[in-house]
């Protein structure tokens, strides 16, 4: 987004809102409820939450405290970001609606990729050009779907359906290769290529895993600055 903008954002802002996403996470991992029929497809994240949950919960309270203070002193809009997020959160994972968002297959992929380009976009003062802010949101969309395979077995339990269980690994690297080709037409011809170079690996379903996902951006931006 630096790149784009050509600005570079804050530090303390950046910080804050890294300890508001600590926050968040932290919180949505301690108040999801885990049913016996889940327990034996829990993963090491959530057996970690189940035996410091009182930890998580009080480290997420701290953190939203920080946060808002930190915001609101650099800029009285992001004083309501934190509110915003938590808001949000309790719609994805609370049926304070009809039913939680992550609930809705198609959606759920979606609410994550653009919730996440939107905090950025905030933290620009929402000067990020739509079309760039457009593409983030897709990269982060079809990076959730993929985030969404290794937790098959896990939601399945909670009986949760997700879009990556209802697709079979072709349809899924074809429906995310797609977002990403579109996103690379809004971005910066060297992000463009590093993002669709970095991506072919899903094609062999073993790069399909959270490490993977988590590092490439790193080798994104690393390809953009040699180029």
């Amino acid at each position: 987004m630096e790149l784009i903008v050509r600005e570079q954002v804050n530090w303390f802002i950046a910080l804050c809102a890294g300890i508001l996403a600590v926050s968040i996470y932290a919180f949505h991992r301690a108040s999801i409820s885990v049913g016996e029929g889940a327990c034996d497809r829990l993963q090491r994240r959530h057996h970690i939450v189940l035996q410091h949950k009182t930890t998580c919960i009080k480290l997420s309270v701290i953190a939203f405290v920080c946060a808002v203070v930190g915001l609101a002193s650099e800029d009285a809009a992001l004083g309501l970001l934190p509110l915003a997020g938590f808001a949000g959160i309790l719609l994805y994972g609370k049926p304070i609606l009809v039913a939680p968002l992550r609930s809705i297959p198609l959606l759920k992929p979606l609410i994550v990729g653009f919730g996440i380009a939107l905090f950025g976009f905030c933290l620009f003062a929402f000067e990020l050009p739509l079309p760039a802010f457009i593409a983030f949101g897709l990269i982060c969309s079809a990076d959730a779907l993929l985030c969404d395979v290794e937790d098959i077995p896990f939601d399945t339990a909670c009986g949760c359906t997700t879009l990556a269980s209802t697709l079979s690994h072709r349809m899924r690297v074809i429906v995310v290769m797609s977002m990403y080709a579109v996103s690379a037409v809004f971005l910066p011809i060297t992000i463009g290529v590093g993002v669709i170079a970095l991506s072919i690996p899903f094609f062999w379903q073993r790069f399909v895993n959270r490490t993977y996902i988590d590092i490439r951006p790193v080798f994104i931006l690393l390809l953009a600055w040699l180029l």
